[in-house]
């Protein structure tokens, strides 16, 4: 069984149970990391589930309006570094605090 959608001029095809969500999960259950406490990235109507499964969805600021609605934030475009610009907001305290620590 196959699934197909469209993402912006072209089609893509999977597996049916097959893709980013299912990716996800796995990944969850395998590492014991809750999907709640996953951030992740999307910028296309592919994204749309993924960035409503996980704890925080982030689109891009170039992302397509489905990705916009189904995000929890809103990251400069992909032109911009807006994925490790993000990342480094987030990051940055919780670094410092463990360099902090072994000095």
């Amino acid at each position: 069984m196959m699934a197909a959608f469209l993402t912006g001029l072209s089609v893509c095809f999977l597996n049916a149970g097959s893709g980013k969500t299912a990716a996800i999960t796995a990944l969850s259950k395998m590492s014991g990391i809750s999907i709640s406490d996953i951030a992740a990235f999307g910028d296309d109507s592919n994204d749309v589930e993924m960035l409503k499964l996980c704890g925080i969805g982030v689109a891009v600021a170039n992302a397509v309006p489905e990705a916009f609605e189904s995000a929890d934030e809103v990251t400069l475009s992909n032109d911009e570094d807006g994925v490790a610009k993000w990342k480094h907001r987030l990051l940055a305290p919780i670094l410092v605090l463990c360099f902090s620590r072994t000095s």
